[in-house]
């Protein structure tokens, strides 16, 4: 991000800057190497269940009725994966948030996709499509914050306009995979 958007943002914008304060303490002690990860292992298709959830209240809460959000869960995927939760939680709720902000009707969208071949560490792609009005760009404080977060996590962060109004964001991030074993 640059120092302009920082100080444009910081000055005519201050509850933007101060509700993102939690998220730029979490980066930044991070990044100084005061905050180890803390990697675990969860269920993807539970933790994106949540946040549709999420994506709905806030839709509520926003009073927009006439957006749906749709999660497509792969009932037979092996989705348990070990990496850092609270930080992946934080970048799809900065994203979500995003989404919602600037989608009055239509949809957003959100999944994950596996590679394939799933032994060893390999990258976990993420999406987050709507069909708002694309108020995402580069140099948007949030943008900036999920982009840091995706790269603590090893991965990178695009956001481009689809080919009808909206918007869709793709990040990958490096997870180990994880097997449950059956007793």
């Amino acid at each position: 991000m640059t120092v302009k958007v920082f100080v444009n943002i910081l000055f005519f914008q201050p509850f933007k800057f101060f509700s993102q304060q939690g998220n730029i303490n979490y980066l930044t002690e991070n990044r100084k190497g005061k905050t180890p990860l803390h990697f675990e292992t969860f269920c993807l298709n539970e933790l994106m269940e949540e946040m549709k959830i999420y994506a709905e209240q806030e839709l509520k809460k926003y009073g927009r009725s006439n957006v749906q959000v749709e999660f497509f869960k792969d009932y037979n995927a092996k989705n348990w994966v070990h990496t850092n939760r609270k930080c992946l939680k934080q970048i799809l709720s900065i994203l979500l948030d995003n989404a919602v902000k600037n989608t009055d009707r239509g949809a957003i969208l959100f999944d994950y996709q596996l590679p394939i071949f799933f032994p060893v560490r390999k990258n976990v792609n993420f999406f987050v499509d709507d069909t708002g009005n694309g108020i995402y760009n580069e140099d948007d404080m949030n943008v900036s914050i999920a982009r840091g977060l995706v790269q603590q996590l090893g991965g990178a962060l695009e956001v481009r306009p689809t080919s009808e109004a909206g918007t869709s964001v793709k990040f990958n991030i490096i997870c180990m995979p994880f097997e449950l074993q059956e007793n």
